[in-house]
């Protein structure tokens, strides 16, 4: 069986979205990281992966997602890069990111700080420009995981 492969993308680039909506008529699975976490019963926290208190939580969540990408599983996740580095991200234009956050901050929903959101962004480019390969679409995750 091949291993899985690890793909994040920042807060606000329609991860969840993109599960629910279009992967049901693919025969690409991708599993929600969240999701995977909440059934595993670990605790799970966007700030986790920015702030050197958590590193517990942080290898707890490591172990669960290596064991589902040695099954063989596709994760979509929103880590810390730099930290745990994905075998792909997938990052969009940062401005319709940053709408996109405040229109869940309306919704009483999660939205980071801006300067978590600017931290958040430069660690994401920062693990690009170290070699972390990338895309900008989620339409382009079919082709690299078909490949």
């Amino acid at each position: 069986m091949n291993r899985g492969k690890l793909i994040f993308g920042p807060c606000g680039i329609g991860k969840s979205y993109y599960i629910n909506k279009n992967l049901k008529d693919s025969n690409i699975i991708i599993e929600d990281g969240d999701i995977i976490l909440k059934e595993a019963c670990v605790k799970n926290k966007n700030y986790y992966w920015y702030s050197e208190s958590h590193y517990e939580n942080i290898k707890n969540i490591i172990s669960v997602f290596e064991l589902k990408l040695n099954e063989g599983v596709n994760i979509l996740y929103s880590g810390n890069p730099l930290i745990y580095i994905p075998d792909i991200i997938i990052i969009i234009d940062k401005n319709t990111r940053w709408e996109r956050l405040l229109k869940r901050k309306i919704n009483k929903e999660f939205c980071p700080s801006f300067e978590q959101f600017e931290k958040e962004e430069n660690i994401y480019l920062t693990a690009i420009e170290n070699g972390v390969c990338y895309i900008k679409s989620f339409n382009d995750i079919k082709k690299i995981l078909t490949y």
